[in-house]
């Protein structure tokens, strides 16, 4: 039995305001693991660097091993934790940035979380 569910940065599809989210997302089976896939993205970022990040984290705590970063339009890949905790961080500088007219409206990811067999 797999449960599921959404994450999303604020106000998504919409422009979102500057701001940091944590999200720390927990599979009742100590034995389970947590999937994430992103299902849109699309943040703020400059030809130099990235304006807006997600960052997520094998782990509840925010010094846990980063297992991915991203920005820009780039979907960060399917993430599985090792364990049954995965804590993903959106960190926005820019609030309602504007590249070409078009409203930056973040992201939705979509978890997943599955038993492991024993």
């Amino acid at each position: 039995d797999t449960s599921t569910g959404y994450i999303n940065s604020p106000k998504f599809p919409r422009s979102y305001p500057t701001s940091e989210c944590i999200y720390v997302i927990i599979n009742p089976d100590p034995n389970g693991v947590v999937q994430l896939v992103f299902t849109d993205f699309l943040l703020a970022t400059s030809d130099v660097y990235c304006v807006d990040r997600v960052q997520i984290y094998d782990g509840p705590l925010l010094k846990d091993k980063v297992i991915s970063s991203a920005c820009g339009q780039k979907h960060p890949q399917q993430t599985v934790s090792s364990s049954n905790y995965l804590t993903v961080r959106f960190s926005s500088q820019t609030g309602s940035w504007r590249r070409n007219s078009a409203v930056v409206t973040g992201f939705r990811a979509l978890y997943r979380l599955v038993p492991v067999p024993v």
